[in-house]
């Protein structure tokens, strides 16, 4: 599983063409912007006019866009208020949620979520001052029963030092700054890891 979160800024145009061009190479897309929700349920209104599906799009953290645009997904901040019971309310929705130790994770499935992104893994821009989860902190989620996505620093460099067991990869960058042949080589290399 593929998921790309679009960087932290107001979305455009330009933004809806790019997703759409890599569509293939991604199962989820996190739409986590400083947007309203006004405007953020037209950029998500508009990128599904433009052919991104309604299924791959998710939006993060607000139920009133999620109810709004009718969405299949949505994903949560670390132990976010609206989580608790979500899913009982929602059945048929996606949920997911960022964690980054073994007690979020549990939590996480607790409140019956799909999947967690899990991270740091690597070194990662965004997070300069902050160490990567150890080895022994990934393996802990990893034994747990949920689908547990690799987020921070992956890409083509880091991929072969990824411990077994991750369900997918999750990134800003590896899929922003990435164009088809990137990340055709990319799926090809997670081919050889799973």
């Amino acid at each position: 599983m593929f998921v790309a979160i679009t960087p932290y800024k107001i979305l455009n145009q330009l933004d809806i063409e790019h997703y759409k061009a890599i569509l293939e190479y991604y199962d989820h897309l996190i739409i986590r912007t400083p947007m309203t929700t006004p405007q953020l349920i037209d950029w998500i209104t508009r990128a599904i006019k433009h052919g991104i599906s309604k299924d791959k799009l998710t939006v993060h953290s607000n139920v009133d866009v999620f109810i709004a645009c009718a969405m299949t997904s949505i994903h949560f901040s670390e132990y976010h208020s609206a989580l608790k019971n979500f899913k009982t309310q929602h059945p048929q929705a996606i949920v997911s949620m960022s964690t980054h130790s073994e007690e979020s994770v549990i939590y996480a499935q607790q409140q019956h979520c799909d999947y967690v992104l899990f991270g740091h893994v690597f070194r990662t821009s965004s997070k300069p001052n902050q160490e990567p989860r150890s080895q022994r902190e990934i393996r802990q989620v990893l034994s747990k029963e949920i689908k547990v996505i690799a987020l921070g620093g992956v890409n083509r460099r880091t991929l072969s030092q990824l411990p077994a067991g991750f369900a997918g990869v999750a990134g800003i960058s590896l899929f922003y700054d990435s164009d088809n042949q990137t990340l055709r080589k990319f799926t090809e290399e997670w081919s050889n890891y799973v």
